[in-house]
């Protein structure tokens, strides 16, 4: 005596790995609700927009190369990374045990790598804050 709208969702779950075909119950009903999160359902309609609706929201200017601001960015990372591994020499030495591996190298992994992939590019051109 299950709903249309019931069926469709335990079909759906059945498609996603980790459903158990059980009763909505107690753990069941977890999973299947997980199964949803994690396996959601892939879109069936065109999107109300087209590739050349987003390239007009984008500025003129967004799109225009250039070549020393390009390298501008490449010395900046390079420059950031070499102090951040400079900076980290130190990191043993100076603080105890448990602020080194509790703090200062989990922070020297996360700038390390945000600068490393370009992650902040974002805050360093245009600060949110100025």
């Amino acid at each position: 005596t299950d709903s249309a709208e019931t069926s469709v969702r335990r079909a759906e779950m059945r498609s996603c790995s980790g459903y158990s075909g059980q009763q909505d119950t107690g753990l069941a009903a977890q999973q299947a609700n997980m199964a949803e999160v994690v396996c959601p359902r892939p879109p069936t309609e065109k999107p109300e927009f087209t590739i050349g609706t987003l390239r007009k929201a984008i500025p003129a200017h967004c799109f225009k190369r250039s070549l020393w601001r390009s390298f501008s960015y490449l010395v900046a990372d390079l420059v950031a990374i070499a102090c951040l591994y400079y900076l980290s020499t130190f990191i043993d030495r100076v603080a105890p045990v448990w602020l080194a591996y509790g703090a200062l190298w989990p922070l020297y992994w996360f700038f390390q790598g945000a600068v490393g992939t370009g992650a902040c590019h974002a805050l360093v051109a245009r600060p949110a804050f100025i």
